[in-house]
Formats: C-alpha cells, sequence, structure tokens
C-alpha cells in the first residue's frame, strides 16, 4: 500500500487504535481532567510497551511517517498561529508528542524524536521528502477550509524550516 492510500484509509484509524491502548494517566499527561488533549509520550512508540505490535512492518512505516507530520503541523500551527490554535486543535485533535516522565514529560519534543522511538530501521529522511509533497496538500486543504486567512506559502515555510536535512 502506498503512503497516500495508507494516510486517508488507514492512518486516523490506526492512530485511534494506538492511543486507545495507550494507558489514561500517559494519554492525557497534560489534561487529566477534561481530557480533550491527547498526549503521546515518547517511550509508548517503543516496542516495551508494544501499542504498535498491531501493525505490520510497512504499516509501522507508514504510521510513524504520519504521526511525524500531523505533530509537525501541530507544532507550528501552535507556534506561528496561536490565536486560531484552539480552532485547530478542535479540529484536528492532533496529539502531542512530549517526553517522558522523571525527565522529560514537560516538555514537546521535536517531531524527528518519533524515528527514534520505534524499532524499525528505514530510511525516514527519504520517506519524508516523498510524502511532502501529498502532506502538504492535506494540509492546505484544511487550513484553506477553515482557516482562509492563512497563507498557505507561508504556513509550509514554516514546516519546511522543521523537515530534517
Amino acid at each position: 500500500m502506498e503512503f497516500e492510500e495508507y494516510y486517508q484509509t488507514l492512518f486516523f484509524q490506526h492512530l485511534n487504535c494506538f492511543i486507545d491502548r495507550i494507558p489514561e494517566s500517559s494519554k492525557y499527561h497534560d489534561d487529566p481532567e477534561r481530557k480533550e488533549i491527547i498526549t503521546i509520550q515518547r517511550s509508548r512508540l517503543t516496542s516495551k510497551y508494544g501499542y504498535l505490535n498491531f501493525l505490520n512492518k510497512e504499516e509501522k512505516i507508514h504510521f510513524i511517517v504520519s504521526l511525524y507530520f500531523v505533530i509537525l503541523f501541530d507544532m507550528v500551527f501552535y507556534t506561528h498561529y496561536k490565536l486560531d490554535y484552539i480552532k485547530f486543535q478542535t479540529l484536528t485533535k492532533y496529539p502531542k508528542f512530549i517526553g517522558d516522565c522523571l525527565q522529560q514529560c514537560r516538555f514537546h519534543l521535536n517531531p524527528i524524536e518519533v524515528f527514534n522511538s520505534i524499532d524499525v530501521k528505514f530510511n525516514f529522511k527519504s520517506r519524508i521528502i516523498e510524502s511532502a509533497p501529498f502532506v502538504r496538500d492535506e494540509v492546505s486543504c484544511l487550513i484553506k477550509d477553515n482557516f482562509p486567512e492563512i497563507d498557505l506559502i507561508k504556513f509550509w515555510k514554516y514546516c519546511l524550516e522543521n523537515l530534517p536535512t
């Protein structure tokens, strides 16, 4: 299955399945009362917990690349479009990516760290480059439909600044 097909048909289903497996104390680490903001601690992606064991190797690669992009989009939106962020978060429900408790649980990690968390080794830089045009179009549709005042070229420029080189 190609990345585009995976993202459009399975990613959000797999993301929900993965999130359902995470303990509530970790899943809502930053929002324990309202339980509206989902957090993924770095270690939850590791093979130690096995929360991704329901995916085969190729699905896991597509999943982690997709996760990288939604975390990136959320981070860029939060950083550069704070006034619209609540609406964005409400629409997308994209998870936050944080460090592990005792040392980094209060820190939002760079999305690139998702690749250092999983047990599948692959050339993530080439996968990101291959997938970037498709996800750019996907996020552009979301922004055009809901935030017409946002300059899409500028938004994507902010994303590109965070892509690995």
